[in-house]
């Protein structure tokens, strides 16, 4: 038995130092991804890196013989969640962080089971083991997911032109009649507030803005959106702050435009904001249809995975605004 082997299957005991290490080794490789820019933007954060922590999972916390394959699954889940809830906390994340982390992380730290299925139903046969023998099928497994994890994580780093989904760049609109007239709908821009009840479960796990510093609509104009985010739900502690601005480019009684010049809010860690606009289209009755339109670059990789949620939160953000702090929406 090799000293590898030797780790693996019987030590170091208790079992909670084995969790230690694996916290250790997730915290620190999840440390240097979001310390470098090129990992923190690109697929390797989020693939990689989950399907190395499950490969760490495997071999250092086997499960037990004599259960079935779902329970080993659970076990293995259960260690991954443990696993990926204390580095978060370590690192001082949030809840936006972890829930938008959790599925794909979950997919990936459990890829590794796909690759090793018999040893799921006997530990002894696992890869580490000498008698091993999975035949072919095993074999072709264990050598083209890893291989297949690794193609998927070159999305995102520079040079690579590894893309499987939608551009970066992604405009999102959202349009509601409002019983205002298009003076009205201006005045509200300016002398809004931001109620908090208002936000959906998942928009409520976002930054929001607490106020805005806003003057007037007029060419040139700056609108500075204080944001804060509080990480763990409390208001005094772990809480991040920053500021959003945007300068008007046009501005006629039924038109705005607005491009984004500064953002260091939360948001910042996942897209870049660029264009906001407004249109507004008097109706007969008396109401407003209000089109409000934002563009943004996506700064997170996979594609695939994050421009789906990234639309839906800029998506019910925008409703947010046309319904509650605009005005009452038909």
């Amino acid at each position: 038995m090799t000293r590898w082997q030797w780790f693996t299957q019987a030590g170091p005991k208790p079992i909670w130092i084995r969790y230690l290490l694996l916290i250790a080794a997730a915290s620190g490789m999840t440390r240097f991804a979001l310390g470098t820019q090129w990992m923190r933007e690109s697929a390797v954060l989020y693939v990689l890196i989950p399907y190395l922590v499950g490969v760490l999972i495997y071999l250092v916390t086997p499960p037990a013989s004599g259960i079935g394959f779902w329970a080993r699954l659970w076990t293995h889940m259960r260690t991954a969640l443990i696993v990926m809830l204390s580095t978060s906390l370590l690192l001082f994340e949030g809840f936006l962080c972890v829930v938008m982390f959790l599925p794909i992380y979950f997919f990936f730290a459990i890829l590794i089971i796909a690759t090793n299925s018999r040893y799921m139903k006997a530990p002894s046969d696992s890869i580490l083991s000498e008698n091993s023998d999975g035949g072919p099928g095993q074999h072709l497994r264990s050598s083209l997911i890893p291989m297949i994890i690794v193609i998927l994580s070159l999305e995102g780093i520079p040079g690579t032109g590894v893309s499987l989904g939608p551009d970066k760049a992604t405009t999102v609109s959202r349009t509601a009649v409002l019983d205002l007239t298009p003076a009205q709908v201006r005045a509200n821009i300016i002398g809004h507030t931001y109620p908090a009840a208002g936000r959906s479960r998942f928009l409520a796990l976002f930054p929001r803005p607490i106020s805005v510093d806003a003057q007037s609509l007029d060419i040139g104009t700056i609108h500075t959106a204080h944001m804060e985010y509080r990480r763990w739900g409390l208001a005094h502690i772990n809480v991040h702050r920053g500021t959003t601005v945007m300068e008007f480019t046009e501005s006629t009684p039924t038109r705005l435009r607005a491009r984004f010049i500064h953002d260091d809010s939360y948001l910042s860690h996942y897209m870049n904001f660029e264009t906001w606009a407004l249109e507004m289209t008097p109706l007969t009755t008396g109401q407003t249809q209000v089109t409000i339109t934002v563009g943004y670059e996506r700064k997170l990789a996979p594609a695939w995975y994050f421009a789906p949620l990234q639309k839906k939160a800029v998506g019910d953000g925008l409703d947010y605004a046309l319904r509650d702090i605009l005005g009452p929406a038909q």
